[in-house]
């Protein structure tokens, strides 16, 4: 099961580009590590929000790199 939601949540980051899709589903792998080693709703919540915070001060989202440009 999270296999197939990890594809899922890549292929909601079509927008990006195929390299982010391969990356998301790679997070969501984590994420749905983390809910299966916890249990709980809000390890997944925090990795994901976690993640977010360090690509948002370390590197440039897609849109921005394309906006640029």
């Amino acid at each position: 099961m999270v296999i197939i939601a990890s594809v899922l949540f890549g292929l909601a980051h079509y927008a990006g580009g195929t390299l982010y899709i391969f990356l998301a589903t790679i997070a969501e792998l984590f994420y749905g590590i983390a809910y299966h080693i916890t249990g709980r709703l809000e390890a997944s919540i925090v990795s994901h929000y976690v993640l977010n915070v360090t690509h948002f001060i370390f590197f440039r989202y897609p849109v921005l790199a394309t906006a640029i440009s």
